[in-house]
Formats: structure tokens, sequence, C-alpha cells
């Protein structure tokens, strides 16, 4: 995380793993998540050039936002985007459940 958005983290809870199958492009995927919280200092992060040239920016929203994010923005390829957002939303929502419950 110190790469993506400029901070370390401490993990909280575990959300579990998701398994996807993508068979038009025979690709195996493993998605780990955890629920977890800043740890020190939000910096910059370290982005490959690549990403500086794209203009990759992190943002902070709430869960709720993010599910809504989710909901609303689509990666332009239609197949990539239906294993992206079924995954991360699901993720968002356990996160979610785990936090509303105390």
């Amino acid at each position: 995380m110190i790469e993506e958005v400029g901070c370390d983290l401490a993990i909280e809870n575990e959300l579990g793993v998701i398994i996807e199958w993508r068979n038009t492009q025979d690709l195996l995927h493993l998605s780990y998540g955890y629920l977890c919280r800043v740890k020190g200092d939000v910096k910059g992060p370290s982005y490959e050039q690549g990403e500086i040239d794209d203009e990759f920016k992190p943002i902070w929203k709430s869960i709720d936002d993010s599910i809504e994010l989710m909901e609303t923005h689509y990666p332009a390829e239609p197949y990539k985007a239906k294993f992206i957002v079924t995954r991360e939303k699901r993720f968002l929502e356990e996160a979610k459940l785990i936090l509303e419950s105390g």
C-alpha cells in the first residue's frame, strides 16, 4: 500500500478470498481482501512512470461511496469489468458488515 497510496496499513480483519476463473482468458485469479486501518502518516504514492503518465491519483472514499462508484463506473472492457466490479464490491460489502457489527 505504500506504493499505491503512500501509507502503511495495519490489518484488522481478513475479508476472505475470491477465486475467479476467466475462461475466455484461461486465467485463474485469486484475490485476498483485508479490512485495514492507516498506520502512520499518509504520504504520496510511488507510481511507476506509466501510472504517472496516465495521471493516476489515490482518492479516499467511505465504504458507501466506494460501493456506489463500483455500481456506476466500469472499466471500458465489459468482460473484465464484470470480474472487477463483482470482486471489489463484494469485498466492500463484507467490510461494511464487519464495521457495522462493531
